[in-house]
Order: C-alpha cells, then sequence, then structure tokens
C-alpha cells in the first residue's frame, strides 16, 4: 500500500521521464533536411505508440495509487468516527453552551461521564453531506 510520499515519489519520476520522453520525440520531429524520410516515419510512429502505451501505464499507475491512497483515507475517517455520538432534533439557542446541552442530555438518557466527552459541537443546518 503505497504511502502519500511514495506516490509524489513516483509523480516526480513519471514526470521526469515523460518530459526527457517527449523532448527526445520534438527533437526528432524537427525537420533536419527536409522533409522526413519513410524509415524516420516508420521509426517514430513506432516511437509514438510506445510513447503512447508508456503514457497510459502511468495514468493508470497514478490512478490506482491515488484510489489506495482515498480507501486510506476513507478508513481512517471511519476510524475517526467510531465513537462520534450524533444527536438529532435538538433545538438550538443562540450563544449556547453546546458542551452543556449536550452533558445535561446524556446524563439523564445515558450513562455516560462527563470526562468521556471529548468534543461537542453544532453542525449547520445550511450545508448538505
Amino acid at each position: 500500500m503505497p504511502n502519500l510520499q511514495e506516490v509524489l515519489d513516483t509523480q516526480k519520476q513519471l514526470e521526469v521521464t515523460l518530459g526527457s520522453r517527449m523532448a527526445h520525440f520534438e527533437k526528432m520531429l524537427q525537420p533536419s533536411s527536409g522533409s522526413l524520410s519513410e524509415p524516420n516515419f516508420e521509426f517514430i510512429t513506432r516511437e509514438f505508440y510506445e510513447f503512447k502505451m508508456f503514457a497510459l501505464d502511468v495514468f493508470r499507475l497514478l490512478r490506482s495509487q491515488i484510489e489506495t491512497l482515498l480507501s486510506q483515507v476513507d478508513e481512517i475517517d471511519t476510524h475517526k468516527r467510531r465513537n462520534a455520538l450524533l444527536l438529532h432534533g435538538l433545538p438550538e439557542k443562540e450563544n449556547e453552551n453546546c458542551t452543556a446541552v449536550v452533558i445535561n442530555i446524556i446524563h439523564s438518557n445515558m450513562s455516560l461521564k462527563n470526562n468521556e466527552i471529548e468534543l461537542c459541537g453544532t453542525v449547520d443546518a445550511q450545508k448538505v453531506y
């Protein structure tokens, strides 16, 4: 499973490789004595095809690494929320102490202690998640 630094290193290496291959290809396209001869055209066509296949492989590799990293981020988010408790339908008042309201509800309905609550906050009702 690649980490972020490995993905960045791979991306930098691929950028250098793609850049040098493009520069080489571009140099071959420069007219040297007027027009391209038939053997040069076949060579350039073959080189272009190989470059195209290489570039597609690079994009597949990067897509795979990005998908792996997204999966890791999802796992981290899921792990972070494993002990989250969301309370819905509570009326909000301006400048209220959210922690005090939650503690009051928890004490009256559940058997949690004050020190088991690490963070309280409201979710903006205007945002769609």
